[in-house]
This record gives C-alpha cells, structure tokens and sequence, in this order.
C-alpha cells in the first residue's frame, strides 16, 4: 500500500478508526479496573458490591454494540451511544439527588478555596451530563431518524457531553494517580476509561455527517 493509498483510506475512515480505537481503549481499561478490584479484594469485591455487577454489565453492553457497530458500519453504534447516554445520564442524576443536599449543606459551613474549584467543575459536570445527555439523545435520535437535520449541533452536544463525562469522573486523578502506584493508577483508572469513551462518542457521531 503506497503513501496515496494510506493517505486516501485515512481521509476516508479516520472516524470509523479512531471511534474503533478509543472504545477499545475504553474496554481494556475498565476490565483492568475491575479485574484490579478483584485481585485487591482476594475475590469478593462483586460479592460486596453486588451494584458493580449491574454497572459493569451495562457499560460493557454499550462499548461492545459501539465497538461492533463501528467495525461493522452498523447504526447499532449509534444505539449503543444512546444506551451510555441515558444510562450515564440517570446514573448522574441519582447521584445528584443522593448527594445533593449533603453537598449543600457542606457549602454552608466552609469558605470558599482555589482548591475546590475542581470540585465545583465535577459537581457542574454532572448536572452537565444529565442535561446535555437528554439533549444529545434527543438529537442524536432525531437526526437518525431523518426529522432534524443539524448536525453541527449534534455534533457540539457530544463534544460537550464528552467534556463533561471526562469531569465528572475525577479525571485528574485518576492520572495522577500513575505517579503514585500503578496499583492505585488501576483502581481509580474508571474515569480514564470514560473519557476514552466520550472521545470514541465524538468520532461516531462525526461518521453521521451527511456528505
């Protein structure tokens, strides 16, 4: 294959190879998280966490139908976004209405710090992924289905819902956890994950575009 050829097929299915990838990544990364958990737990942590159980078998259902749908140039894939984002969307309302009022309360009685601006970000975040989740599963349905044509919007409420999936997960972190212990880098490695998945979100709704 000649340098056109290479050149030719990335200009053509760049989308398709980097939406392939980045879920991929996605995938590793949250077996590694739950796999570490075990080990840690000497095999017990599903058993003490029966909720992860449900988590862990959602999210694999969604990467895997956006995995499949890309490599095989199914719409499926669009289905599997649809499934993360309304199961991410209700996950983060649940846990704004869990936690909202301790965080209020909490408020209340500290002072302002440069240092919980990044709380403030996750907490902003979250509302985040609730709102732009419904919008982007409104639009992203209706652009499939032919009754709503934007796609410069769509296309900015999956780069605003990947911003947001990216905050909302702590992140930071998680990546600076790398420079502490590689065991520890594993545990909280979830948030890598997701915003491994937003980005793979990106580039499947860019292959909706209309030529």
């Amino acid at each position: 294959m000649n340098k056109a050829s290479i050149s030719d097929f990335w200009y053509k299915k760049h989308n398709k190879v980097l939406a392939i990838l980045f879920i991929s990544i996605a995938l590793i990364l949250m077996a590694i998280h739950y796999l570490t958990a075990e080990i840690l737990s000497g095999w017990t942590y599903f058993q003490e966490n029966p909720d992860e159980v449900w988590n862990l078998f959602v999210y694999a259902v969604c990467y895997l139908i956006i995995l499949i749908g890309n490599i095989k140039n199914d719409s499926i894939a669009y289905t599997g976004i649809l499934m993360f984002v309304c199961y991410t969307g209700l996950d983060a309302g649940s846990q704004i209405i869990d936690n909202g009022k301790d965080v209020i309360d909490y408020l209340k009685l500290v002072e302002f710090s440069p240092i919980m601006i990044p709380f403030f970000l996750e907490c902003l975040s979250l509302v985040g992924l609730v709102f732009l989740g419904i919008f982007l599963y409104v639009r992203s349905y209706q652009y499939l289905k032919g009754t709503y044509n934007n796609f410069m919007a769509v296309r900015a409420l999956a780069i605003s819902f990947a911003a947001c999936l990216a905050l909302s997960g702590g992140l930071l972190i998680s990546l600076l956890s790398f420079s502490v212990s590689i065991v520890l880098a594993f545990v909280l490695i979830m948030p890598l994950s997701s915003f491994f998945v937003g980005l793979s979100i990106i580039f499947t709704v860019e292959r909706l575009r209309r030529n």
